[in-house]
């Protein structure tokens, strides 16, 4: 059986916002990999399903990513976004995250070589 998910994740918890339709709604991330993110808010999140917009990730001090998405799943104050695109900079500090957080970072390069998109 082939699973669907394409990419390792793991747990990390950043203060974030979810920007779409000119709403900026805060979040908290509570996992992360190089193609998504779960992440809650303090609100219920119904009715952003399939919306797309900028997960905007704060990091330390004034270093912040913006990462463009779609809302891919809700469920109460819960989302799943799937990563569509980002600059190299917001990658490359993406992978870093990730890479940190893994139990083995060399894995998640080696994930780099197979496709995260069915053609």
């Amino acid at each position: 059986m082939e699973t669907r998910r394409k990419r390792s994740r793991v747990s990390g918890h950043f203060e974030a916002a979810i920007v779409f339709e000119g709403k900026t709604v805060p979040v908290r991330t509570r996992d992360i990999s190089l193609k998504g993110v779960f992440c809650t808010a303090e609100k219920a999140l119904e009715g952003m399903r399939g919306k797309r917009c900028v997960l905007a990730l704060t990091l330390a001090g004034d270093v912040r990513i913006e990462i463009r998405a779609e809302v891919v799943r809700t469920g109460g104050r819960e989302a799943a976004l799937d990563f569509l695109e980002m600059d190299q900079e917001s990658y490359t500090h993406l992978r870093n995250i990730v890479r940190f957080s893994a139990k083995d970072p060399d894995a998640i390069d080696l994930e780099q070589f197979t496709p995260a998109f069915k053609k």
